[in-house]
């Protein structure tokens, strides 16, 4: 993980068995807002997408965006409370997709977390477990259509709190 000398700082990165490799960036851009953002590429595939604002909303544990981008699978990438030690995508199918979560990036206090998700099976909620049990879990507000090989794209963002 590198300071790209600009304050953004590669904070995770990743690599699908299609050869799509990804990584998250993190920056502050001014006191209360923290940027995050997960780069895709696969072959001529490109997309970039994130989100900003407080490093987390109120008692949320987990702060997270939700996107897709023409020609490139749909993927999540969020910043959790330093206690936080895994972070799951739930489907609209059922299915659990763990995300990768890093270790505690001491210049932002947060531990950051992605995920390449599967194609055609939107992003239902999110489920996440700190080191002493505690849970938290949200539902996705509005299911992004799938624009993988068609046109357009979509980034929603929302938060988990404690059950």
């Amino acid at each position: 993980m590198n300071n790209d000398g600009d304050s953004r700082t590669e904070v995770l990165t990743g690599r699908e068995s299609d050869g799509g490799t990804w990584r998250v960036l993190a920056w502050q851009e001014r006191d209360d807002d923290l940027m995050t953002t997960l780069h895709y590429e696969r072959g001529s595939a490109r997309s970039a997408g994130g989100f900003g604002g407080p490093a987390l909303h109120g008692a949320d544990a987990v702060n997270y965006a939700y996107g897709t981008s023409t020609n490139c699978p749909p993927n999540v990438v969020a910043r959790t409370a330093p206690g936080v030690t895994s972070v799951i995508a739930v489907l609209a199918s059922g299915r659990e997709v763990p995300l990768c979560i890093s270790p505690v990036v001491a210049r932002f206090g947060l531990r950051f977390a992605a995920a390449i998700l599967p194609v055609n099976d939107p992003l239902a909620g999110m489920r996440a477990v700190s080191e002493n049990g505690t849970e938290w879990s949200t539902e996705n507000r509005v299911p992004l259509p799938d624009t993988v090989g068609g046109s357009g794209h979509g980034w929603q963002s929302g938060g988990a709190s404690a059950l």
